[in-house]
């Protein structure tokens, strides 16, 4: 189904995107884990286990936070495969609170890692996906973006501008590469 085809996982050393990255390699795509894990021996292992079902698979350590980061994972992932064809921007934090108690430094974080870095990383994959006419970018939202509380209004208007993001960039892109957003519950 996939066999041949590259993926970009991002946030995918554990959880929801490392059970993603195996799916995907389980369908034989090729993929791409990213991370900020220091578990050399954790990241060889998981390797390993995507590779015995006979794709090709790297780890990218690259802080997508960083001024460059994107660009870098990015240009360094066609480096290595020479494509991506799909890009899965799972990377993502969450911190519920009032917001009248909401840290503005958290605020920041959360916004670039949940908004900005998808943002980015999209707008420098486009261009190689253009090239091959093909492309798949998927963005993984949380569950909690979804119920209206007043704990977690910081979660219910990121997923809604990431949603308006993923609509505005149909309206622009060839029909031949295709926008996502799925909601994730926690502990998927």
């Amino acid at each position: 189904m996939l066999k041949g085809k590259t993926a970009l996982i991002t946030g995918s050393t554990s959880g929801i995107g490392a059970g993603i990255a195996e799916k995907f390699a389980s369908l034989g795509a090729n993929v791409i884990i990213t991370g900020l894990t220091t578990e050399k021996d954790d990241i060889q292992g998981f390797l390993a286990k995507i590779q015995n079902y006979g794709v090709k698979a790297c780890y990218q350590n690259i802080n997508l936070l960083d001024e460059n980061g994107c660009e870098t994972l990015i240009a360094e992932s066609k480096k290595l495969t020479g494509k991506i064809d799909i890009l899965i921007n799972n990377a993502g934090a969450q911190y519920v609170s009032p917001i009248e108690a909401f840290p503005i430094k958290k605020w920041d974080f959360i916004l670039k890692l949940n908004l900005t870095v998808p943002f980015q990383l999209s707008q420098a994959v486009l261009p190689i996906m253009r090239a091959h006419d093909f492309g798949r970018i998927i963005n993984i939202a949380s569950a909690h973006g979804l119920i209206h509380r007043q704990e977690n209004q910081l979660m219910l208007q990121q997923s809604m501008v990431l949603l308006v993001l993923v609509k505005l960039l149909r309206l622009k892109l060839h029909r031949k590469i295709l926008l996502l957003i799925l909601s994730a519950q926690d502990g998927f």
